[in-house]
């Protein structure tokens, strides 16, 4: 049994975590913005240790990156299973379009994953999935003005085509925290809940919760409860900027995963060269809200008062450096090019890799090669 567990889980960029339990097997997903292949994914049979998996997005049929700016690309992802299939929704703000990406299981263990996307008419960014009685809902951060304000919207959905069957309708405002984003749908008790970031990603980033007794609202809070899980008012804890969180279950505890940096300071900037990575804390749901921890999100994690949650955590943390000896005809899944595959200007032989160097400039998007 596992007593304690330092975050995050997943080192480096992997940001906007959103986790799927399927059988005794969790599938991670983090965005990849302008990096190739787009939408990192990631296994686990213990939370702890996480095994990278071929990315999603292979093909410029389910999303084209070839003319993401920096910071562009894959913007929030969420997963889901429904009816034997994963369904990956995200949104390409190179493209400015939402869109959906099936996969299944094979016989080997692998997902394969639909070369066409199901595109979605809606304006907005970071959508969320939420399945119930066979239909299919979206929730995702709409533009409601032209001064660019946000709102949680939801629209049902005809999951085969895309097409919106119901609204889109705003459901919430947040808490009045800026750039609410980042949304995702939880059923419990008969109760919906609605899990939001606010704040912006930046040092005033929270997470934030409402509730209603319908899918459609109206989602409200608790003076007692939100920021639900934040240090922004904690500047010496070495996690920061928490947000954009999700909540998912092992086979009997809730668990929620969020993003965190761990800035360094140099003079008075802080800096945060690993980007965002993927954090893990136990939750309590025994009442009518989740208590996230102890409240406050620490690096290092102990269980001394989640007996439940550390009898759910079968193999210790391991970490492991990155080390490829290219001994495959594949490159690993860690590595990552901009936009687009290199296509022959790599090229592996049994220990070793070949990068021709291009004329262009890494400030220039110029991976501009076929799929």
């Amino acid at each position: 049994m596992v007593t304690a567990y330092t975050n995050p889980i997943l080192r480096g960029m992997h940001p906007d975590p959103s986790i799927v339990r399927v059988a005794d097997t969790f599938y991670l997903v983090n965005s990849t913005f302008e990096y190739y292949p787009g939408i990192s994914l990631s296994k686990s049979t213990d939370l702890l240790n996480w095994t990278p998996v071929n990315s999603v997005i292979t093909k410029k049929s389910q999303a084209d990156l070839t003319q993401a700016k920096s910071n562009e690309g894959i913007f929030a992802v969420c997963i889901r299973y429904f009816n034997n299939a994963f369904y990956v929704i995200t949104t390409n703000f190179a493209e400015f379009k939402s869109f959906i990406i099936r996969g299944v299981l094979t016989d080997t263990g692998e997902i394969h994953w639909d070369d066409e996307r199901i595109t979605l008419n809606i304006q907005g960014i970071d959508p969320d999935l939420y399945f119930e009685n066979g239909r299919t809902y979206v929730e995702f951060t709409g533009y409601i003005d032209d001064k660019g304000t946000k709102a949680i919207q939801q629209a049902e959905i005809n999951l085969i085509d895309g097409s919106i069957l119901h609204g889109p309708k705003v459901i919430s405002y947040g808490t009045g925290g800026r750039d609410i984003e980042g949304p995702h749908i939880i059923k419990k008790d008969h109760t919906y809940y609605l899990l939001t970031a606010e704040g912006g990603t930046g040092i005033g980033h929270m997470i934030t919760i409402f509730k209603s007794s319908s899918l459609w609202g109206p989602f409200n809070d608790s003076e007692q409860i939100n920021p639900l899980f934040t240090n922004r008012d904690r500047a010496n804890e070495p996690l920061q900027n928490i947000g954009h969180a999700d909540l998912f279950q092992d086979q009997q505890n809730w668990w929620l995963t969020c993003l965190g940096t761990r800035p360094a300071n140099v003079g008075f900037t802080q800096i945060t060269n690993l980007g965002r990575e993927t954090l893990l804390y136990p939750v309590n749901w025994d009442s009518t809200w989740p208590k996230v921890y102890t409240g406050v999100p620490n690096q290092n994690v102990d269980l001394t008062n989640f007996p439940q949650h550390a009898a759910a955590l079968a193999q210790l943390q391991i970490k492991t450096s990155f080390v490829d000896t290219f001994a495959t005809k594949h490159l690993s899944p860690e590595w990552l090019s901009l936009r687009n595959s290199l296509g022959t200007d790599l090229s592996l032989t049994p220990g070793s890799l070949t990068l021709k160097g291009r004329d262009f400039s890494l400030s220039q998007a110029a991976t501009h090669l076929p799929f």
